[in-house]
């Protein structure tokens, strides 16, 4: 007898649980066979493949050998001391701290950790960086492990972090720019009516003035005697764990870290942790919240909760009854909000944390118009439809087993480092239980026989308006705060939530997609790229396939359908409609299921499949499991052919994002968007397509003729597969649903007529409250569509924003952030672009966007330094080492290479050719690409210097 992968994991999973003290027994090793009722107060199973202890200075440590991804390390240092227990002079010193401990410690002075790091090919920001929350502070490291010095080494830096931070007065006064202008960064619209809504569900306890962005007042001050007293009172042993997760010997590591963190004195004199909680409110609470730039209207209903460490099953079995019961109410929520005539936009519940101590379900929508009351109404009536029926038996079943399909499928992919290393400093900090995805697999088998319809509607009744609920309504209308009374509210949310309602009517009938098989074709040529490890065919309609079967995810495959011309190939006139098509598609659906009936049927199955229309090209992008490809064929085929006219869910699509697209004009980002993206096309129609205009000029019947005409052209198209099958499975698929289609005739993309300006413009918007400014400035010229040279273009942008982000942020401290982009546009003629942005206090702006231009030349003229160049080899050679073990980076480039013309073999050879990458290489695609001869810089300045003031109306 053969066992099947699942069957035989299966027996391994309960055996090990068993080995864990847990109460699974599995009755046979077929996952489908029936289990014992598990004891709800017994333990969860811990994942038992790491070695954890508590030093005698208190510090926690976890340690596991895990080699997904191969050669890689995850390393956390995890401090129990956030924002919340700053003193009044300290208020946003937490997050300083946070910075200034990788600005200097007794080991490593200045910058030493970030070169470290970089030499070593890791990235600051994604390998590097640290976050401060209200309640923990996490330092986090991602390294190569090849060689046993580079986790030494970050063991010791985390070390050093941990006690040993100088607090350089030099420093400090660097860094104090940076840290200010990340304050900067968050002043808009969406983070003050954050901060607003926060103010009114924290009220009460300290959370509510303990921002972790803090004061400007104190920021300004930047002091560094009340940060080192932040880092001396709560940087201690005892609220410090150190997590290491990755691929090297887990007994050698302990050792180490037994040894460095062993060595950090315990605080002979600790100060109290205080144990902070949010206490609910005894009465509903409601506010209007508003500001002029606000985007669209929003109503919230938020029901606090307290948070529940997961040890038990009964705690995972409570996890999976909310989930359910969110899942229910969500599918209800989106078909409501496709009705026509609806007053939500789109409408969901989802859990939101809040702090350590207190989360929240969180039930809202967009409005449409000024429709608010109505939208609170409708959202508290499929609450009470909840609370009077319950959900069906249909319903339970549907999204159990969508759930349970989620959690198996999750077994596909290893336990990622990264995750384990978070699991684990959720462990430390919040108490739940370190698992892993068999557990949770297991969890979910056992526990979701036992969960009843009854069990989901006892927990919808803890949505109730009078537990401490809190209303909010964000919009950008300050009249609202008069004419919306927060006692208005709050009465008109009781009276929905006790209004009499139906019972929901669940359709659950079968969908059979297609009437009669679709005519199929046959396979004409087969040949086999060795280097790469791919089968190329031609079908009979001149359509070409490539398969890469792999083992490198089990049950993953990954799949794209490509065919160049796209939107280039349609006339002004009809471009919107061509452009927006795939949205189109999206909304209206394929054969016999309209848009939302086809994301009920994606979420029964492991299949995930999207429409894409570029300027350059047109395809599908997707997925699916092995059990469910034929169901990804078929819907291949239908998107190809059978493309809904549904002229309701067009109009409701048209609806929705018409009023997007008038509430965006209230953002200043939208106008600074709008103006770049004009200004680099000449002003091309082409390009307005976040204007009311572009989208009144969308038609369902140019929408779907555009996308027919693409789609009819099998002899244009490239269908990639890369994954966990076999030729031969996919063969009868491939000959039955692609095949058949009309061949058609061969198309490329073909100039569109929008040109880069010819010469340098420059141009300022003058728009937003908030005194902040945004430049981008953007490069661009001719463009030779070879591999080498992306890879050049790629590196360029490296090295670029490594040096820029050096002089503005590190140096001069005036910027939080530089975002350096490179892009090529293939619509004849080809060019590519190169776009740098960041944002910076009005008075700067315009002086370090000299600064950066000057760097641009230095680069250009000079070239990259030794160390520039040695950093941006190690980044291209890391980042290729992770990707080439997964299934869509190939799948990616498969589709590239085949549509621009390359040898496939070549996509083997890329780490080779980082690896061999040049400073004279580099020099000479500086020269070519960093050219400030000719470009467009946009700069927005502020109408004002003092943000306004966010108009509140509440009640409590």
């Amino acid at each position: 007898m053969k066992f099947s992968r699942e069957e035989i994991a299966g027996v391994f999973v309960a055996f090990a649980l068993l080995l864990a003290g847990g109460v699974f027994v599995q009755q046979r090793a077929n996952r489908n066979a029936a289990v014992s009722p598990p004891a709800l107060t017994d333990a969860i199973p811990r994942d038992t493949d790491g070695i954890t202890g508590t030093l005698p200075n208190g510090l926690h440590y976890f340690v596991r050998a895990n080699s997904a991804p191969e050669h890689r390390a995850e390393l956390r240092l995890v401090v129990n001391a956030g924002s919340v227990l700053e003193d009044p002079d300290q208020l946003g010193l937490a997050h300083a701290v946070e910075h200034m401990v990788f600005r200097g410690t007794k080991h490593f002075p200045g910058h030493a950790i970030d070169n470290y790091m970089q030499a070593m090919g890791m990235r600051a920001g994604e390998d590097i960086n640290a976050s401060t929350s209200h309640d923990e502070t996490i330092v986090r490291f991602t390294i190569p492990t090849e060689h046993d010095e580079a986790i030494d080494t970050a063991v010791t830096i985390l070390a050093d972090i941990a006690h040993e931070a100088t607090f350089d007065r030099f420093e400090a006064h660097r860094e104090a720019g940076v840290v200010y202008e990340e304050w900067r960064t968050r002043l808009d619209a969406r983070s003050e009516l954050t901060e607003a809504r926060d103010a009114l569900l924290l009220a009460g306890s300290r959370y509510a003035g303990h921002s972790p962005i803090g004061d400007t007042a104190v920021l300004r001050r930047f002091d560094v005697n009340a940060m080192r007293r932040f880092y001396n009172d709560w940087y201690r042993p005892d609220l410090m764990a150190i997590v290491v997760v990755g691929d090297f010997d887990a007994d050698r590591v302990e050792r180490l870290v037994r040894r460095q963190f062993g060595a950090i004195p315990a605080n002979e004199r600790p100060r109290t942790r205080p144990q902070m909680n949010v206490v609910r409110a005894a009465e509903p609470r409601a506010a209007v919240l508003t500001d002029p730039e606000a985007t669209g209207m929003r109503v919230s209903v938020w029901f606090p909760r307290r948070v529940v460490p997961q040890r038990t099953l009964g705690d995972a079995r409570d996890v999976l009854v909310q989930q359910l019961l969110r899942d229910a109410l969500n599918a209800r929520l989106d078909d409501t909000s496709d009705r026509p005539g609806s007053p939500t936009l789109n409408a969901n519940i989802d859990e939101r944390n809040l702090t350590r101590s207190a989360d929240a379900d969180v039930l809202s929508a967009d409005v449409l118009g000024d429709h608010t009351i109505a939208a609170e109404q409708l959202l508290l009536a499929e609450l009470a439809r909840l609370n009077q029926y319950g959900v069906s038996e249909s319903e339970l079943k549907r999204h159990g087993n969508a759930l349970l399909k989620s959690r198996r499928e999750s077994l596909a992919w290893h336990d990622v480092s990264s995750d384990i290393a978070d699991s684990y400093a959720d462990e430390f900090l919040d108490g739940n239980t370190a698992t892993s995805r068999e557990i949770d697999y297991t969890l979910a088998r056992q526990l979701l026989p036992t969960i009843t319809v009854s069990d989901l509607q006892r927990a919808a009744r803890a949505y109730s308006i009078d537990r401490g609920a809190a209303l909010v309504v964000t919009t950008a209308d300050a009249r609202l705060v008069h004419d919306m009374a927060p006692a208005q509210l709050v009465a008109g949310a009781r009276a929905a939530a006790n209004q009499p309602v139906e019972k929901w009517n669940d359709s659950t009938s079968g969908v059979t997609l297609f009437a009669s098989p679709p005519s199929g074709g046959t396979i004409e040529k087969e040949e086999h790229v060795a280097a790469a490890r791919v089968f190329q065919w031609t079908l009979s309609n001149g359509m070409k396939v490539i398969l890469k079967p792999t083992r490198l995810v089990h049950d993953d495959i990954e799949m794209r359908l490509d065919a160049p011309g796209g939107a280039s190939l349609a006339t002004d006139a009809d471009f919107p409609s061509a452009f927006l098509a795939d949205g189109v598609l999206k909304s209206t659906g394929v054969g016999p299921l309209n848009g939302s009936r086809l994301r009920r049927y994606l979420d029964e199955t492991s299949v995930f499949l999207t429409p894409y229309v570029a300027n350059d090209a047109v395809g599908l992008s997707g997925g699916a499991a092995p059990r469910d490809l034929e169901k990804l064929f078929q819907l291949v085929n239908l998107y190809l052919t059978a493309p809904r006219r549904d002229t309701a869910a067009f109009a409701r699509y048209h609806e929705r994002t018409r009023h997007y697209v008038i509430a965006g004009e209230r953002d200043p980002e939208r106008a600074f968007d709008d103006t770049l993206q004009s200004t680099l096309s000449g002003h091309s129609p082409r390009t307005f397509q976040a204007s009311t205009r572009f989208y009144d000029a969308v038609r369902l019947s140019a929408a779907l003729s555009f996308w027919a005409a693409r789609t009819a052209n099998a002899s244009n198209m490239t269908f990639i597969l890369v994954g966990d099958f076999a030729t031969e499975r996919v063969r009868p698929l491939i000959e039955q649903y692609l095949a058949g289609l009309p061949a058609g005739i061969h198309e490329t993309a073909r100039g569109d007529g929008v040109r880069f300006p010819e010469k340098t413009v420059q141009r300022s918007i003058t728009v937003g409250l908030r005194p902040k400014a945004k430049t981008e400035i953007v490069l661009s010229g001719p463009y030779e569509i070879t591999s080498s040279e992306n890879m050049s273009l790629n590196s360029v942008r490296d090295i670029a924003e490594s040096a820029l982000s050096d002089k503005l942020r590190e140096k001069l401290g005036g910027t939080y952030d530089v975002s350096v982009d490179a892009d090529t546009d293939l619509v004849p003629p080809a060019h590519y672009t190169l776009s740098i942005s960041f944002e910076a206090a009005p008075e700067r702006i315009d002086s370090l966007a000299s600064v950066a231009l000057s760097e641009h030349d230095r680069l250009r003229v000079s070239g990259s330094s030794a160390q520039e160049v040695e950093h941006t080899r190690a980044a291209e050679v890391r980042d290729l080492d992770g990707k080439i073990e997964q299934n869509d980076y190939w799948a990616k480039e498969l589709a590239a290479h085949a549509r621009l013309g390359w040898p496939l073999a070549t996509i083997s050879t890329h780490q080779a050719s980082a690896k061999a990458m040049s400073g004279a290489t580099l020099r000479a695609a500086c020269a070519r690409y960093l050219s400030t001869s000719r470009f467009v810089r946009v700069t927005l300045y502020p109408k004002a210097t003092t943000k306004p003031v966010a108009t509140t109306s509440s009640t409590r």
